[in-house]
């Protein structure tokens, strides 16, 4: 095993340019059915090719993985557990950026496996750098793959293909869900309140939240709600759920078209009522710099914690969870000295399952996961980022060099998704190094791993993660295989109770489109300043909605809106 290091400099560019290569490589309710048939190598069964091809063979795999998360060193346990189990030869690319990706690929040097941006596909594709995966191919050694990606969209080929043939593989997201809401119970108690079920009721007690002392601390200096500045997925995401809209993703316009969501007329309704509630002194004056998450008490969930807000809706279900350790709940009990009392006995980490009610009983305060309200039409949503990832993993054109070569690739990316040996020594690593058995049977982290000197965060040292793991988080029934009582907590008794059963919004575009990559940026910042200041009452809604809706249509959103549609009825 051997690894290489490519660093090149600016004189490359004139090379990135004559290809016009520019990629990115981004980034969590239909489970699909977990797959249950053996792969045909991995774990155990990893050291022949089944049935096709010559295991004597030992094809080399030159494998560049996520970008930046690459083993340290080159014999690294991940890549000797590879080797020894897929009888192959690993040479580690270490790229640390996409812009270091594409120096790379533009000398021609191209890595047999990589992870790059869905938007690249196609110049990738045209320009000979990747090779097209034949779905034969896939269907025969990937069946578990195949069946996966299937269940979730059986057109999810469609979006890694160009001219009709498949040329990377798409990746999918397991352990993501609609966003969940809460709202503090005690809050509700004091003010005599019951959990509100409409976007009336919500209305009603954040009148009373902000008016009613709801802290009891004798000052008015109480909200309903704010937002998360910097992430606009989160814009008071339920209120316009609660309209079956959200500005900045692609909905569904009828029967057999999509449109973004800010042109839709809902939004102008969403966006006068937030406006309204601006003026009644309901939403923190200070919800143009509140963040989504920080260290700090600067974000959302401090908000909430401290007692300067009642409602939250901009944190993944994992924050929610009661162990004193997810970004919420860390720091509520910062807040609550019963809280800090409770979680000071270790036996209490993980006992807690999240609240739908206000209990009668135990630490107190509690914050209560709810439903997202139903609005004036009977429509109610919360954000739900795409199952679908952002990148796809793609084989350089030397991966084609042999169909045994190919085959060998395949085989060891079905293992990763359906085997559970694969998986764990893939993303954890080796039993009785880093983890080992609990009394419960279940996998969990040595107490002295930490302390090793094979240990490091990222996994690096022993190569361990994304870097080699490429289908991550992709079976949902991998999810629980690590972890112990805390990933039982996160998943049962967290995830299933407060998230999956929510009522979801996701973004319907989900192949990636090229004129985005022109028009995009600068129209959201267009349409943010525009939302501000509508709130805040800086422009009237009524006389400058639909002006606004017509500027960005004309300022590349409508061609954007037509090449979304022209993908979109592919699908129908």
């Amino acid at each position: 095993m051997k690894g290489i290091t490519k660093k090149y400099c600016v004189i490359g560019l004139i090379v990135i340019l004559t290809l016009s290569m520019m990629a990115g490589c981004s980034g969590k309710d239909n489970n699909p059915e977990p797959a249950t048939s053996a792969p045909a190598l991995g774990g155990n069964n990893a050291s022949g090719q089944g049935d096709e091809g010559n295991s004597a063979v030992r094809p080399k795999i030159s494998w560049a993985g996520m970008t930046d998360n690459y083993p340290l060193e080159d014999e690294s346990y991940a890549a000797s557990y590879l080797e020894e189990n897929f009888n192959v030869d690993i040479e580690i690319v270490r790229v640390d950026d996409p812009q270091q990706l594409n120096l790379l690929l533009s000398t021609n040097d191209v890595p047999d496996i990589f992870a790059s941006s869905g938007t690249d596909i196609r110049k990738y594709a045209e320009n000979g750098i990747i090779s097209e995966i034949p779905m034969e191919l896939i269907k025969t050694h990937m069946p578990n793959y195949y069946k996966l990606v299937m269940e979730f969209d059986d057109k999810v080929f469609s979006y890694a293909s160009v001219d009709g043939k498949v040329f990377a593989l798409p990746l999918l997201e397991s352990t993501v869900s609609p966003v969940p809401v809460a709202i503090r119970g005690d809050w509700l108690k004091n003010v005599g309140a019951d959990i509100p079920v409409t976007l009336q009721e919500l209305e009603d007690v954040f009148v009373k939240f902000r008016n009613e002392d709801p802290d009891r601390n004798g000052k008015k200096d109480t909200y309903g709600l704010t937002m998360a500045s910097d992430s606009v997925s989160y814009w008071f995401q339920t209120i316009f759920g609660a309209f079956g809209t959200h500005p900045f993703l692609w909905l569904k316009s009828g029967e057999r078209e999509l449109a973004y969501g800010f042109t839709l007329p809902e939004t102008k309704d969403a966006l006068k009522l937030l406006h309204k509630w601006y003026g009644m002194d309901l939403i923190d004056p200070e919800f143009v710099t509140d963040k989504r998450r920080t260290n700090g008490q600067d974000d959302v969930s401090y908000k909430f914690a401290s007692g300067r807000v009642g409602y939250i809706d901009t944190l993944t279900y994992d924050d929610h969870q009661w162990d004193n350790d997810g970004q919420l709940n860390a720091k509520w009990v910062a807040n609550a000295p019963e809280w800090q009392q409770f979680f000071n006995d270790a036996d209490n980490t993980y006992v807690t399952t999240a609240f739908t009610e206000i209990p009668e009983s135990g630490p107190q305060p509690v914050y209560v996961n709810i439903k997202p309200p139903v609005g004036p039409e009977g429509k109610s949503s919360s954000f739900s980022p795409s199952k679908l990832r952002g990148h796809y993993i793609m084989l350089g054109k030397g991966a084609l060099e042999s169909e045994e070569k190919l085959i060998r690739i395949l085989q060891i990316f079905e293992a990763d998704v359906s085997d559970e040996e694969t998986y764990v020594n893939l993303e954890i690593g080796p039993e009785g190094v880093v983890w080992e058995w609990n009394d419960q049977n279940q996998r969990v982290y040595k107490k002295e791993w930490m302390d090793s000197d094979k240990y490091h965060p990222q996994g690096r040292i022993l190569g361990t993660g994304i870097f080699f793991d490429l289908f991550f988080q992709m079976n949902p029934e991998f999810n629980t295989v690590f972890g112990g009582p805390r990933a039982e907590q996160r998943y049962k008794k967290t995830q299933e109770l407060i998230s999956t059963t929510l009522p979801g919004l996701s973004n319907q575009l989900l192949a990636p489109i090229e004129s985005a990559a022109k028009y995009n940026a600068e129209l959201q910042n267009m349409l943010m300043e525009y939302i501000i200041k509508a709130i805040m009452g800086e422009v009237d809604i009524d006389a400058t909605y639909d002006a606004t809706v017509q500027k960005w249509l004309d300022n590349g959103g409508r061609e954007m809106t037509d090449e979304a549609n022209a993908w979109y009825k592919t699908t129908q």
